[in-house]
């Protein structure tokens, strides 16, 4: 095709790239020898007017700070936010790892041999009580509740003070003879908590004492609310059992040795 034989389209279409001077040398060549030969399209070139280029605004410099102080506290925020995850969950993991290592896993190893018979659903989790017996004594594990350091304990108590209700649970009965419950203790302090059915009455009913004695059977607690008649009535309950309370101990140590020393 000769370059005269161009359809002016064609050259109307070359034009804006022409005018722009982004065009390549082989095409500016062919608009320019058209536009020689073209009054139409060379009218039309000389009134094109080409838009303006865009001209992006410069942002304030007060503005571009803030958005920066945004972004930088942004930042440390969420910084700030990761580091105290990482502190609470560093905490949280060594809580838990101190009370499964010196809280739950000693007292779990005392129920080797026994046998789960009831859960205590009173607690956040449900706790397991373990139990078992020998020919004269009904032994009681009851673990500890989760990230709990104050419970958890043992018992050992005659075997006709319990009864074993329809469920596989147990329940103490009315007895003269006392229950002990040594509770599982990390600082090492020993203390012991007696349960014991005693010769006073109230509302024709014999009177069920809950109290704690030391080592050497001193009343240090009482769990309900006595009056001094009553710690008196405890003394006493210690004074006349004290060879069963004693004989209780030797078989939890027997039972459990080295939890005990």
């Amino acid at each position: 095709m000769n370059r005269k034989d161009i359809d002016c389209n064609v050259i109307i279409d070359l034009l804006p790239l022409y005018k722009e001077e982004i065009c390549s040398e082989a095409t500016r060549e062919l608009v320019e020898e058209h536009l020689r030969s073209c009054e139409d399209c060379r009218q039309l070139c000389e009134n094109m007017i080409l838009p303006e280029p865009e001209k992006k605004a410069v942002p304030d410099e007060a503005e571009t700070f803030k958005k920066v102080g945004k972004k930088l506290k942004k930042s440390r925020f969420t910084k700030v936010m990761a580091v105290l995850m990482s502190v609470f969950l560093a905490i949280f993991l060594g809580f838990n790892s101190a009370w499964y290592f010196l809280k739950y896993r000693p007292m779990k190893k005392l129920c080797e041999g026994m046998q789960l018979i009831e859960r205590d659903s009173t607690a956040v989790k449900q706790v397991g009580i373990y139990g078992s017996t020998d020919d004269k004594f009904f032994y009681v594990v009851r673990l500890p509740n989760y990230l709990s350091f104050s419970t958890g304990y043992v018992t050992v108590s005659p075997l006709e003070s319990v009864a074993v209700n329809g469920d596989g649970g147990f329940v103490y009965k009315d007895t003269h003879s006392p229950v002990i419950t040594i509770p599982h203790e990390l600082s090492g302090r020993r203390t012991y908590q007696i349960i014991c059915e005693s010769d006073a009455e109230e509302n024709g009913h014999k009177i069920t004492y809950h109290f704690e004695v030391d080592e050497d059977f001193e009343l240090i607690n009482y769990f309900d609310n006595y009056n001094t008649e009553d710690a008196r009535n405890m003394k006493d309950i210690v004074t006349a059992h004290k060879d069963e309370l004693n004989e209780e101990i030797e078989a939890a140590q027997k039972k459990w040795g080295e939890y005990l020393k």
